[in-house]
C-alpha cells in the first residue's frame, strides 16, 4: 500500500507545480502514515484515474480542512478519483450546450468543505460517513456553482424517495418537442430556470440529480431508447448500500436499457453494469485481496509478468470487472496469438453469463476474434446465438449485431443481400424495439440508400414505416421518422 501511495506522485517533483514545494510533500508524507487510508486509496484507485492529481487533490482536502478529514475520508477519496479528469463534452446531457450549464467553484477542498458543512448544519438527508465511495462518486460528480447546490438544498424533501415526485414537478415542456427545439432554449440553465420554465426529460432528471446531490443523495442519469424515442430517468440511493435505478422510467415503453456516465471514468456505462460494479464495491475479504493484487498489476503494468499478476487477480475474484478489464488490456497491446484471444473472451463469457451486458460485450470480442482467425462458420453460430438470446428483453443487443450484418453488406455493396437482411430484422424487432431499432438501423440504412441513389431500396424501407412503430404522436421519434419520410420522398 505504502509503494502504491508513493507510485502516486510525479516523476519529477521540480516541475510539478503542486509537488514542487516541500510543504505539500510534507503534506504527501502525512498521509501516508494512515494505514486505514492508504488501503482505502489503493482499493479505490483504477487504471483511468490521474495519480498525481488524485494525490494533490487528497493533500489539498487534507491541508485545507485537516480537522474533517478523518471523518469523511471517504469523501475525501471519492472528491479525489472524481475530480481527477474533466467530464466528457457530452456531460450533463446531449440537449444543452455546455456554455449554458453554471459550472463553477472547481476547487476540491472548497466542495469538500461545503458537504461537510452542510452535514453538520443538518441540511443532508444522508450521512456521507456512512455512504462507500463508489456511492459518494455519484454525489461529487456536480460540477455546477456550489450556489445552485446551495439552492437545491431549500427544496424541502423528507426522504431520498421524494426525487420522484420532484421530477414530476418540473413542468413537461410540450412545445419544445412539438417545434422540435430539443436543446435548451433558454440561455441559463441554472436550476431555478429549469423550475420555472420547464423542460423535457432531460432536464427534469438533470434537476432530479443536482438536488438529490445537494442533499447528499448518490444520484445518476440514465437515458434510454423506448417505443417513442430517447427518455431520461435518474437513479438513486435510498439509504447506504441500496440503489433505486428506476425513478421516472416508464415500464409501458420497453426501454431495454439505460446509459450513464460513470464519474470515477468518465465512461458510458449501462445501468446493468453500474448495478454489477456497485454489487461488487463492498469490503469483503476477497474484494480487498483481489484489488490490492490489481494495484500491483498497476504498479508492473510493462513487467513481464503482468498478465500473470493481473490472472492472479482475476482468480481470486472471478467476478471483478476491474481484473478482466486489465487482462484485456494486456492483450490487446502484447499478445498476438489469436488462439489465445479466443480463450480470453470465451473465459469472459463464462464467467459473466448472469450479466448480460458483460456477457455481450465478451460475445462481440470473441465474434470479432473468430472472424480475424478466419473461422466464418463459428462467427455466424455465434452472431446467430446472440441475436436469438436477446430477442426479447435485451433486444437492442439483438438489433447491434443484425444491423451491422446489414451494414457489413452495404459496405460490400451487396445491395440485395442488405435489403433482404434489413427486412428479416424489421419482421423481428419492428413492434417492440422503437428508437432503438430505428436510431441503429432504420435512419442509417435509408440514409446509405439515399446516398448512393438506391430510391427504390429507401422507398420499400419507409413505406411501412409509422403503421410499423408504437411511437407516440409528436413525440421525437415520431418527429424524426415523419422526417426520414420526407428527405425519402423529396429524393428523386
Amino acid at each position: 500500500m505504502h509503494l502504491r501511495w508513493l507510485s502516486l506522485l510525479p516523476d519529477d517533483l521540480a516541475l510539478h507545480e503542486y509537488f514542487c514545494l516541500e510543504e505539500n510533500q510534507a503534506q504527501f508524507g502525512a498521509l501516508g502514515r494512515k494505514a486505514d487510508f492508504l488501503k482505502l486509496v489503493s482499493g479505490t484507485l483504477l487504471p483511468e484515474d490521474d495519480c498525481p492529481k488524485v494525490a494533490e487533490i487528497l493533500c489539498r482536502i487534507a491541508g485545507a480542512r485537516a480537522e474533517d478529514f478523518d471523518e469523511y475520508i471517504k469523501l475525501a477519496v471519492a472528491m479525489a478519483v472524481v475530480c481527477d479528469t474533466p467530464p466528457p463534452d457530452g456531460w450533463p446531457h446531449p440537449y444543452v450546450k455546455r456554455d449554458a450549464v453554471p459550472v463553477g467553484d472547481p476547487d476540491p477542498a472548497a466542495r469538500f468543505g461545503f458537504i461537510v458543512d452542510a452535514h453538520r448544519a443538518g441540511k443532508l438527508l444522508l450521512d456521507p460517513r456512512q455512504l462507500s465511495v463508489r456511492e459518494l462518486c455519484f454525489v461529487v460528480d456536480s460540477l455546477v456553482e456550489l450556489r445552485e447546490l446551495a439552492y437545491a438544498q431549500q427544496i424541502e424533501m423528507s426522504t431520498p424517495r421524494k426525487l420522484e415526485d420532484l421530477y414530476f414537478a418540473i413542468r413537461y415542456d410540450d412545445a419544445r418537442i412539438q417545434q422540435k427545439r430539443y436543446q435548451w432554449p433558454h440561455g441559463s440553465y441554472r436550476l431555478i430556470d429549469v423550475g420555472k420554465k420547464g423542460g423535457i426529460c432531460a432536464d427534469q432528471a438533470y434537476f432530479v440529480a443536482q438536488a438529490g446531490k445537494a442533499k447528499g443523495i448518490p444520484t445518476v442519469i440514465f437515458m434510454g431508447q423506448g417505443l417513442s424515442g430517447t427518455h431520461a430517468w435518474v437513479g438513486f440511493v435510498q439509504k447506504p448500500g441500496t440503489w433505486e435505478f428506476e425513478a421516472a422510467r416508464f415500464r409501458g415503453e420497453k426501454y431495454p436499457v439505460g446509459a450513464a456516465y460513470d464519474p470515477q471514468t468518465w465512461r458510458r456505462v449501462t445501468d446493468a453494469q453500474l448495478a454489477a460494479t456497485i454489487k461488487d464495491a463492498g469490503n469483503g475479504k476477497a474484494l480487498e485481496s483481489s484489488r490490492q493484487i490489481l494495484q500491483w498489476a498497476m504498479l508492473n503494468e510493462g513487467a513481464a509478468f503482468g498478465r500473470e499478476v493481473v490472472a492472479f487477480a482475476r482468480r481470486a475474484m472471478p467476478r471483478s470487472v476491474e481484473a478482466w478489464e486489465m487482462e484485456s488490456t494486456w492483450l490487446a497491446t502484447h499478445e498476438r496469438d489469436l488462439a489465445e484471444h479466443k480463450r480470453f473472451w470465451s473465459d469472459w463469457v463464462q464467467a459473466f453469463d448472469r450479466e448480460r451486458d458483460l456477457k455481450i460485450r465478451g460475445q462481440k470480442n470473441l465474434l470479432r476474434t473468430l472472424e480475424k482467425m478466419g473461422d466464418a462458420k463459428a462467427a455466424e453460430r455465434l452472431r446467430d446465438k446472440v441475436v436469438a438470446e436477446n430477442r426479447s428483453s435485451r433486444f437492442d443487443l439483438g438489433i447491434s449485431l443484425a444491423a451491422d450484418v446489414v451494414f457489413e453488406k452495404v459496405s460490400a455493396g451487396d445491395w440485395d443481400g442488405a435489403a433482404g437482411d434489413y427486412e428479416n430484422v424489421m419482421r423481428r424487432f419492428k413492434r417492440k424495439a422503437g428508437g432503438h431499432l430505428f436510431y441503429n438501423l432504420v435512419q442509417p440504412y435509408v440514409s446509405d440508400c439515399l446516398q448512393e441513389s438506391r430510391f427504390e431500396l429507401a422507398e420499400r424501407a419507409v413505406k411501412d414505416l409509422l403503421r410499423d412503430f408504437e411511437a407516440q404522436r409528436g413525440s421525437i421519434l415520431d418527429n424524426d421518422m415523419r422526417q426520414l419520410i420526407l428527405s425519402v420522398e423529396g429524393a428523386r
